[in-house]
């Protein structure tokens, strides 16, 4: 049955793995098969691309319904940061210098996370680059600004890598 799996979907039969790791509880898997209907030839390439499609989906309905939080959550960390460094006997030139050593210190981090936030460059579905291949140790899904995913929206993007098998790498 694998041989004829993996004639079926243009692959070798190690790379019917990726197809076993997928999670229905997480993806849409009618939806996915819809998409690949759509490409008129139905192979391991266009089922991953089908996949990778349906998680930035879904990536970017997690981050539309927390944007808000996050904001939120970001001004509380530079509010206390800065209260801290100011309690400490931190001069304001001082606050602005730690500011600026980003990634090294929660306060950069949190203006740069702001900054990116507010200048309107996080878009899940607008900065991700898909790269498919039929052998499973090549596929992977980009995204811009990963750092910034990982920080605020960690659980979100555990769940998805997950439940595609893979694992987002930063572009």
């Amino acid at each position: 049955m694998r041989t004829f799996l993996a004639e079926l979907f243009d692959c070798r039969e190690d790379d019917l793995r990726i197809l076993q790791e997928l999670d229905g509880s997480v993806l849409d898997f009618a939806s996915i098969a819809e998409e690949v209907r759509l490409f008129h030839f139905c192979n391991l390439n266009n089922i991953i691309y089908a996949v990778f499609e349906q998680v930035i989906e879904k990536l970017q309905e997690a981050f539309e319904g927390r944007q808000d939080a996050i904001m939120e959550n970001l001004q509380d960390v530079i509010d206390e940061e800065t209260k801290t460094l100011f309690d400490d006997g931190a001069t304001y030139e001082e606050i602005v210098a730690y500011r600026n050593d980003y990634p090294n210190n929660p306060l950069a981090e949190a203006w740069y996370d702001l900054d990116l936030l507010t200048s309107n460059q996080i878009h899940p579905g607008g900065q991700t680059e898909h790269h498919f291949h039929c052998n499973g140790l090549d596929s992977h899904i980009g995204l811009s600004f990963l750092d910034f995913y990982r920080r605020n929206m960690a659980d979100v993007l555990e769940e998805l890598e997950k439940a595609m098998g893979f694992s987002f790498i930063d572009y």
